[in-house]
């Protein structure tokens, strides 16, 4: 902001990349300090030739300029029509009275740090007391951050110590948010202010209808590297890791990724990723005594937080699975790190006799179903009797749909040479469709769990895909409830279902740091609130004369993992931060429009003088 005539005026350029244009004036003078201009004149004496002596003087190149109205007029022409590029919006001093409404993002993405070792939280508190300091007398603030969820931490106070307080002491969450729930929140305070301004520091695109402010946006391009995902898998031996890694950023990096299993490390291996690649990357872990996982990157990067990522150690009786395939090996691949199970195979047309948790049809039906246990048909034949499958339809792009089994891979798309065309059941909802047809659905029908992927996984790039692991898990927990369900994992802010034995006299959670939490026992029971630290938590119950201890985990949400969105029309500002004023505030006046009216006065002025000859 530019302080104009020291009376409270201030002023902001919405273009300033137009100012640039100002070395213009530099040419303009150069063309009349070297041109040349000779005039005929008839004289009636020698007398006057002193003065035109004079005048061949002043047009020699590199003499003393000469005094010029019209290079004057051209100087002033520039100078108004660049500042007229460059948008200037004049507003008064916060000190002319206006209240004042302050909303802080503090949601996991602004965690990011920035080139000036602060974080955007931090960078944004530090710009949001300024202007508090900067109000007049009397002047009410209302604060709220923008967290899970909005909160109101100071509502029309006028004491500006005790709102700079409140402010300073707005901590980065950790968790998922939506800031536009604090955009209705303010749009609902502002009713009651007869004059106002709203100011929303954030890192994302933020619409704020008709409010009267502004959004301060503080994304920019920074190096993130993220731990999306984690599943495990127990064998005789040991334990299968899976952890599936994203660089979010525009370059190429190789980094470090180590495995622990009970805070003691088992394993360290080099990941190569391009930008923008996600891999997946495979863990053996020998012994399975263990009670939780978790996985790290061991340099840091811009956003700390999404670089360990924490999973709980499932210890109940492994699964049956029969997978009927003449050779499926990308099933096999993909079924090989999920916890829980154990998988028999045998050829189409040899179902053994013996009861399974789950039947894999893949490219084959029974003339008769089994009679116990939940069913995965894969590309089923033209013509089964347990689904209506039509024919074959032309094969194209599928995408899927947002569905609890597609969690951590929404809106994916790849490619398939062919679909069966089978009619959606009435017990079923799609998953993935091809156009308007269903490419995948699941449902549960008399009292069987069932799902259906209708094409063939050998003639679709979705086993090349990070997603499909990630997918296959999702579908098996569903269909053999191997705890999928059963809440072991949580991101930071979200509440805590709690599930306390019937016989429990006392109880407490543990935080990853040591700190105690008492749980009052009660029907029902409320949900726990308070878990915005990541790690492994212990819920502690006391039974009898016994102590029983269970864990869960929470993670950081992976979709704050996103921090280099870039803003539509957005300028660069320093050290890989942007400040983007999307609204303008309704507190000042753009004098763009005067400008330009000036500038066009100013080219009727050049015109006549230029014909007077002056």
């Amino acid at each position: 902001l530019c302080k104009l005539l020291g009376m409270g005026i201030f002023m902001r350029f919405f273009t300033p990349g137009a100012l640039w244009l100002l070395s213009f004036i530099a040419p303009l003078i150069l063309m009349y300090i070297l041109k040349q201009r000779f005039e005929e004149k008839e004289i009636s004496s020698t007398f006057l030739w002193h003065r035109v002596l004079r005048d061949i003087e002043v047009n020699t190149p590199w003499q003393k300029l000469k005094k010029n109205i019209l290079l004057l007029l051209q100087l002033l022409f520039i100078i108004l029509l660049v500042l007229a590029l460059a948008d200037p919006f004049v507003k008064a001093n916060a000190g002319s009275g206006a209240d004042l409404i302050v909303v802080i993002d503090n949601t996991g993405s602004m965690s990011t740090m920035t080139e000036e070792g602060a974080s955007r939280l931090e960078l944004a508190k530090k710009l949001a007391e300024d202007e508090i300091k900067s109000l007049a007398p009397g002047a009410e603030i209302t604060i709220i951050s923008s967290g899970r969820h909005p909160r109101v931490e100071i509502a029309k106070s006028t004491d500006k110590v005790l709102a700079v307080s409140k402010l300073r002491g707005i901590a980065a969450s950790g968790a998922a948010g939506n800031v536009e729930d604090a955009v209705s929140l303010a749009a609902a305070l502002s009713k009651q202010y007869q004059s106002y301004r709203a100011l929303f520091y954030t890192d994302r695109t933020l619409d704020i209808a008709d409010l009267a402010g502004q959004v301060i946006n503080l994304s920019g391009k920074v190096s993130n590297i993220s731990l999306d995902y984690i599943a495990h898998s127990i064998k005789a031996d040991g334990i299968s890791v899976l952890v599936r890694v994203t660089n979010r950023s525009d370059e190429s990096v190789t980094r470090e990724l180590s495995l622990y299993a009970d805070g003691q490390l088992k394993d360290i291996t080099e990941v190569g990723l391009a930008a923008g690649e996600t891999k997946t990357v495979y863990f053996n872990v020998e012994g399975t005594g263990h009670d939780s996982l978790w996985a790290e990157l061991t340099e840091p990067d811009a956003l700390s937080p999404d670089n360990i990522i924490f999973e709980v150690v499932r210890t109940q009786q492994a699964k049956k699975l029969l997978l009927v395939t003449e050779r499926n090996i990308f099933i096999e691949k993909a079924l090989a790190p999920i916890a829980g199970i154990e998988l028999y195979k045998t050829n189409p047309g040899e179902l053994p006799a013996d009861d399974y948790d789950l039947y894999i049809l893949d490219g084959s039906m029974p003339d008769k179903l089994p009679q116990g246990g939940s069913l995965l048909v894969i590309n089923p034949p033209v013509g089964s009797r347990f689904l209506n499958t039509r024919g074959e339809l032309q094969g194209g792009s599928i995408k899927a749909l947002e569905h609890p089994l597609n969690k951590y891979m929404e809106k994916a798309q790849f490619e398939a040479a062919s679909i069966k065309d089978i009619e959606l059941p009435y017990w079923a909802s799609p998953i993935m469709t091809l156009g308007a047809s269903p490419a995948a659905f699941a449902g549960e029908h008399n009292g069987r769990r069932t799902a259906v992927i209708a094409f063939g996984l050998h003639e679709s790039d979705f086993v090349l895909t990070a997603e499909f692991p990630i997918f296959m898990h999702n579908l098996i927990e569903y269909l053999v409830g191997t705890g999928v369900f059963e809440r072991k994992l949580y991101s930071s802010g979200e509440p805590i279902d709690l599930a306390l034995m019937p016989d429990a006299r006392a109880a407490y959670i543990e935080s990853p740091s040591g700190r105690r939490f008492e749980l009052k026992l009660q029907y029902p029971m409320l949900p726990f609130e308070a878990a915005e630290e990541q790690g492994v938590y212990s819920l502690i119950q006391q039974v009898e004369d016994k102590w029983v201890r269970s864990i869960f985990v929470v993670n950081f949400p992976i979709e704050e993992s996103g921090i280099n969105q870039k803003t539509a029309g957005a300028s660069e500002g320093t050290s890989g931060m942007e400040a983007v004023v999307s609204t303008r505030p309704a507190f000042g006046k753009s004098i763009k429009e005067l400008l330009v009216l000036m500038v066009l006065m100013l080219l009727m002025i050049e015109w006549v003088v230029y014909i007077r000859g002056y």
